[in-house]
């Protein structure tokens, strides 16, 4: 989401330094069991994020498409 509560989808800019993992293994990691590293797939994993964060309720990689959906005025943004 950018900081005029607009969710696009971004390709991957960079690669991780080091050991460190992909923003996706991370976020499919915090979703819980059921995701191996390196098996990570985005739209399954925006998927689980919406079933969980409440202003990306209904959103899907397709209803995104190439210009990302606008969250509407006084929806939670609350991550947790």
């Amino acid at each position: 989401m950018n900081v005029g509560g607009r969710v696009q989808l971004h390709p991957r800019r960079t690669s991780p330094l080091g050991g460190a993992l992909p923003d996706l293994e991370i976020v499919a990691a915090w979703q819980g069991p059921g995701r191996e590293a390196g098996h990570c797939f985005c739209p399954e994993v925006f998927r689980r994020s919406a079933q969980r964060v409440q202003a990306f309720a209904g959103m899907t990689h397709e209803t995104l498409g190439s210009s990302g959906q606008t969250l509407e005025i006084g929806e939670s943004t609350d991550m947790g």
